[in-house]
């Protein structure tokens, strides 16, 4: 896994965001005897560590960050939406999506903010005016 998400951002010539998943055993505790046994069992550690190590090996840059909301929230029109289960989730406007998809697609999302770029599918505004269409527009 960690070799494939490597050669990915190697080939796009990306960084790697990973959200920050400090505590996330001590959260599940007390939410169910299942989620306990699934988030327990999760070697989270380990394959953060692979990752950091064969990025840093071909020059990657890896961040994490919070996941606050990026599980809850729809990547298309930033609505409030609900899990109906682990992996589905559910927006009120937009429809149904997979949840860890969804998730993955905000957290990059909320990198792509922290370095100043706004979302580029008109979800949440209108697209900007890019600069090499603005210089070949005649002047008037």
């Amino acid at each position: 896994v960690s070799k494939r998400i490597v050669s990915l951002a190697l080939a796009a010539n990306s960084y790697i965001v990973l959200g920050d998943l400090t505590g996330i055993r001590q959260r599940a505790k007390g939410k169910g005897k299942r989620l306990n046994r699934i988030v327990s069992s999760m070697p989270y550690h380990r394959l953060t560590k692979m990752i950091e190590y064969k990025a840093t090996l071909v020059g990657i840059p890896l961040i994490t960050t919070s996941e606050a909301c990026t599980s809850k929230t729809c990547h298309i029109c930033g609505c409030e939406g609900r899990r109906k289960t682990q992996g589905l989730f559910i927006c009120p406007h937009c429809g149904e999506y997979n949840a860890d998809l969804n998730g993955a697609i905000n957290i990059a999302k909320k990198f792509e903010r922290s370095l100043g770029y706004m979302p580029l599918d008109g979800a949440a505004c209108e697209p900007a005016l890019n600069h090499a269409e603005e210089s070949m527009e005649a002047p008037s």
